[in-house]
């Protein structure tokens, strides 16, 4: 979301952008070397804020869902693709967690279960696992069921964007194709 409605690639040289999230920041950096990202906490409706306060702060970079919950949709001025600001490992999934013997439960819950989600999450998870990557670390996941087939993208960034690894992997298992696809990445210097 750009103060001056930029996107961007509009936006001045050296400008200052501000993002929660490291790996969306290692990713701007990778596009945009020249832009100072810092560092944006709390809800939405405090970040918007804070953007609105600091006359230095060009824009900030959010997820466009949590915007349009909020009903802000006229506030985007730029949604930035999966491929140029990879989401990370699961972003989006809703998960519902049961104890194990409660099969009632499970049955309730596989009526609602939407497979294809679930085999792109365990791809995304799985590639997330083989990394051993976490919240703190610059890996995104994104993958789509066509399908049997999971047509999965990652990539993994050094914190100040100057390096990245992207990689695609196609396959039918959602956790072989996570870990093959992590296996390249790394063997290509992730």
């Amino acid at each position: 979301m750009g103060k001056a409605g930029l996107a961007l690639a509009e936006l001045p040289e050296g400008a200052r952008v501000g993002t929660s999230s490291l790996r969306r920041a290692a990713q701007v950096k990778h596009m945009r070397p020249d832009v100072e990202c810092v560092s944006i906490r709390g809800n939405l409706a405090t970040r918007w804020r804070k953007l609105q306060e600091d006359e230095g702060m060009a824009g900030i970079v959010l997820a466009a869902a949590g915007v349009a919950r909020l009903g802000w949709r006229d506030r985007i001025t730029e949604y930035l693709a999966p491929d140029a600001v990879m989401p990370a490992a699961g972003q989006g999934v809703i998960a519902v967690e049961t104890v194990a013997d409660r099969a009632d439960v499970r049955e309730v819950l596989r009526v609602v279960n939407h497979e294809d989600s679930e085999r792109a999450a365990r791809a995304e998870r799985a590639f997330l696992g083989a990394l051993e990557g976490g919240c703190q670390t610059p890996i995104g996941a994104f993958a789509v069921c066509v399908g049997r087939a999971i047509r999965f993208s990652g990539m993994v960034c050094s914190l100040d964007g100057t390096r990245m690894v992207r990689v695609s992997h196609i396959g039918e298992d959602p956790e072989v194709v996570g870990r093959e696809a992590a296996e390249e990445a790394l063997a290509r210097g992730a």
